[in-house]
């Protein structure tokens, strides 16, 4: 938990997770983009200024810097780490700043392709918000980016994630 993020832009607020102790932060670019300001606020309440310094429009990410030292920071691996049926959770910031960093419970219920693009189907309630957020397994292992959700009449809990595995391909982060 303490790993995530809260990204807040005038245009809204996303969810994001501290890749390196040095204040890199992954989120989705539709969480960022087309922004004027962006604000990260940490686990511990404080407010930093973000910089985008990468963005990869094709696969939705975004990689932000901000100038503060952290104590926890979750690795991204080079390889799938995820199998349909395990159980995950899914840490963001859904529908209000006020609920930052909340943790929803759900399995991994498929893997999908779509236009050529992996994602990871889940039952975990994720809202809107919660974009850009950290998808983990029980041991703390990032599984992936929470992306987007089904929504409509009598749809729910069909959310997705961009696999960890794609990041580091897709913003250049080794």
């Amino acid at each position: 938990m303490q790993a995530s993020v809260t990204v807040k832009t005038d245009l809204g607020h996303g969810s994001g997770f501290v890749v390196s102790s040095d204040g890199y932060i992954v989120t989705n670019l539709h969480v960022v983009a087309n922004a004027k300001n962006i604000e990260v606020l940490s686990t511990d309440q404080i407010s930093l200024q973000a910089v985008l310094i990468r963005q990869n429009e094709y696969k939705d990410l975004a990689l932000l810097k901000v100038e503060k030292a952290f104590p926890y920071s979750f690795p991204i691996s080079a390889e799938k780490n995820y199998k349909i049926g395990e159980d995950i959770f899914a840490i963001g910031t859904p529908n209000s700043i006020e609920l930052g960093q909340s943790l929803s419970k759900g399995i991994i219920s498929g893997a999908r392709n779509s236009e050529e693009e992996n994602y990871i189907q889940t039952d975990a309630s994720v809202n809107t918000g919660n974009s850009g957020g950290a998808m983990i397994n029980g041991q703390g292992m990032l599984l992936g980016v929470v992306n987007s959700k089904v929504s409509g009449i009598g749809v729910e809990g069909i959310g997705f994630a961009i696999p960890a595995f794609e990041i580091g391909k897709a913003l250049f982060i080794k």
